[in-house]
């Protein structure tokens, strides 16, 4: 049914001699009484709507099974220690552990269970003698978080913190009397002069007695991320400019660390500086496309040698340990890790088993004689194994579980052809020879934007829905990187549209195929994959029956006036510019709603905190959607004051929302929602 909206001034400007109306621009001023009416309203009609399914016990009970278990990340290990963070069953949060790595006796360093269910912790730098770890404490899904200090051999947590902001570099010194730092504020209010910094703080001293040691310009869109390897420490300084980025790069010592020393300036990017062995390398592209890493001569930033040269793939990750380079590949949808000497010998690969998705986890000290890949799948939720040179075999360190039911879900891959003819493949994953069944419930996403390929991964809400029946369909669509860096241009910017054509599609194929109808087939996506859902139901509302958006971006006129997201702009383009303008507005799902027309089933979920995709994106597509005697299948939000865009909920209310959001498209493409206990079809 329609959303009964208080009327309220819309707004209607001319943009480039077109004009372009914004009737719900009200509800991006999140301060005002009207718009906090307004939620209020929403949050009403969305309980409404899901007292009136029945009991959702049954399905809840289900959610917990797979998300209540045992998980373990942010591993690292210094000396003959492992730091890492757990959440055990029945915990909201994951407490943050550090063991003995002969015995494997552990103790907890910081518990966030007494500082309120929304309160979370992560590891975020550990010094190099492993006496001192830096985490992270965060209020719900905001982006930013405050820094503290623990101490590891007796669980003290020091006074010395950072306020609450975007950590954009922190290096303890080597003799643990301190740490440097380099640290954003909420909103960019951290300003020296309109500078970044890099600043000294001394344990044990007021933070007005911090020093800078580093002070460069700054501007909306520039960014200084700081950096170390033993003495050396290593600032880079990203900027734009004409929507080209380039790289300044500084270096010093930690015993001279009021003499910093350009070492290059204006560099384009991607340009990656990073120290291996007490020397200088680079990740560089600029004459090499897939990416080459060489070593610099710190005096004159010219290439000395190339340390690792290109290969047929662009190079994913790049990881330094001891004397070694670990370099991953995305080949296809695999993953490949070659090895390198720090001198420049190629040393093999990896064995990693293929069908997976690996991937190094975030790392958290730079002496290290081990380091740690992850490996999942779409029926695996996760493996952890470590892994130690120079004889680079794997051991598995910990492993999450699922409930056995997941473990006969099988793949597969299609091909179908595009509306320009282009080749695209999609994968299908459900349980065995579901593939075979005709007309059956579906649920689809991809991403289609900033060169991210989309490999196997587990998903408890996909899980749950397959375990339901539900056939999931995942096409490689354009714009994504599944087929190197002209797979990612050619839906880039102005041609942004040929991935919804790719998207379109593959619904159009699973529908011809009778794998599935319009009226059984679902959409989902977040952040830009929510651009990608809302275009295809604007653009094509018969061809699906519901989408599910999260902390997705909706109105692509404005985008670029909320929070930072303006650094996207070589990936969307902006309003600003004319040419960008007109194919913006002319996909822009919000802009693209017609007063005549129903539109499928769709819920939005966002949060108060979430400073990449703000939230006054769904706002005003659920406003607009919902405002229009059209249309007639349900359109619902469910606002948060605490969810942002970083997974960190606790545990209760992932179950809750997974529930719900499952009910919902349960409801809306008519598969019946459990009403009693799920059993798991293996274990009979």
């Amino acid at each position: 049914m329609p959303t009964e909206l208080k009327a309220m001034p819309g707004v209607v400007e001319m943009i480039h001699g077109i004009p372009v109306a914004d009737p719900y621009r009200w509800l991006e001023d999140r301060g005002s009484l009207d718009t906090e009416r307004w939620i209020a309203e929403q949050r009403a009609r969305y309980d409404a709507y899901f007292q009136e399914l029945g009991s959702l016990e049954p399905l809840r009970s289900r959610i917990s099974e797979f998300v209540d278990v045992e998980t373990v990340d942010q591993i690292g290990k210094v000396r003959d220690r492992y730091f890492y963070r757990r959440r055990d069953v029945g915990r909201q949060q994951a407490s943050i552990f550090v063991s003995d790595a002969q015995d494997r006796s552990e103790r907890v360093l910081v518990d966030p269970s007494g500082m309120g269910p929304y309160t979370s912790v992560g590891i975020h730098r550990i010094s190099p003698d492993g006496s001192l770890l830096a985490y992270e404490l965060k209020q719900g899904g905001e982006h930013s978080s405050a820094i503290y200090v623990v101490e590891a051999n007796t669980g003290t947590i020091l006074p010395d913190h950072l306020d609450r902001g975007l950590a954009r570099g922190f290096v303890f010194r080597n003799a643990n009397d301190g740490f440097y730092y380099c640290h954003d504020l909420p909103n960019d209010t951290f300003n020296i002069e309109a500078h970044h910094a890099v600043l000294l703080h001394r344990l044990g001293t007021s933070s007005d007695d911090d020093r800078v040691l580093l002070r460069l310009p700054r501007d909306r869109s520039s960014k200084l991320l700081l950096k170390s390897d033993g003495q050396l420490l290593a600032a880079t300084l990203f900027k734009e400019e004409a929507g080209r980025v380039t790289v300044d790069f500084y270096v010093a010592r930690q015993d001279r660390d009021d003499s910093w020393r350009l070492v290059c300036e204006g560099v384009p990017a991607p340009f990656i500086p990073f120290v291996c062995c007490e020397r200088l390398l680079a990740h560089r592209c600029q004459n090499a496309p897939n990416g080459e890493i060489v070593e610099i001569e710190t005096a004159s930033c010219l290439p000395i040698r190339v340390i690792v040269p290109e290969w047929q793939v662009p190079i994913k990750e790049c990881i330094a340990v001891k004397d070694r380079l670990y370099l991953s590949y995305l080949v296809g949808t695999e993953t490949v890790v070659r090895i390198w000497s720090a001198n420049g010998d190629f040393l093999g690969a990896l064995p990693l088993e293929c069908g997976y998705t690996w991937r190094f986890p975030p790392r958290y000290a730079d002496e290290t004689d081990e380091f740690f890949l992850q490996r999942e799948s779409f029926n695996e939720p996760g493996t952890l194994f470590s892994c130690r040179p120079p004889a680079n075999e794997l051991s598995i360190w910990s492993q999450r579980h699922a409930p056995s039911s997941i473990s006969s879900i099988t793949a597969g891959k299609v091909t179908y052809a595009s509306k320009d003819g282009t080749e695209v493949l999609m994968t299908l994953v459900g349980q065995k020879d579901s593939c075979e069944f005709r007309d059956r419930p579906v649920i689809m996403t991809a991403y289609g934007g900033f060169g991210m390929t989309m490999t196997p991964q587990f998903s408890v809400f996909v899980s749950s829905m397959m375990e339901l029946g539900f056939l999931f369909a995942l096409p490689q669509i354009r714009g994504g990187g599944e087929r190197g860096r002209d797979w990612h241009e050619s839906a880039r910017r102005r041609n942004r549209p040929v991935a919804f054509d790719d998207f379109i599609r593959a619904a159009e194929w699973l529908c011809e195929k009778g794998l599935t109808n319009p009226q059984k087939l679902a959409v989902f996506g977040g952040s830009n994959s929510g651009i990608l859902v809302g275009a295809a139901i604007t653009r094509r509302p018969d061809l699906f029956r519901a989408a599910l958006f999260v902390a997705s971006l909706l109105d692509m006129v404005r985008y670029h006036l909320f929070d930072r997201a303006r650094v996207w702009a070589e990936e969307y383009g902006t309003a600003d510019d004319p040419d960008d303008f007109r194919v913006l507005l002319g996909y822009s799902p919000y802009h693209q709603i017609r007063r005549d027309q129903n539109y499928p089933a769709a819920l939005f979920i966002c949060g108060d905190k979430d400073t990449r995709c703000n939230p006054a994106h769904s706002r005003k597509m659920a406003a607009r959607l919902g405002d229009r005697p059209a249309q007639e299948y349900a359109i619902l939000l469910d606002h948060s004051a605490e969810r942002g865009h970083s997974p960190t909920m606790p545990l209760s209310v992932r179950v809750d929302s997974l529930t719900h959001r499952i009910a919902f498209l349960c409801h809306e493409l008519g598969v019946p929602i459990p009403q009693e206990a799920i059993d798991d079809p293996t274990s009979r």
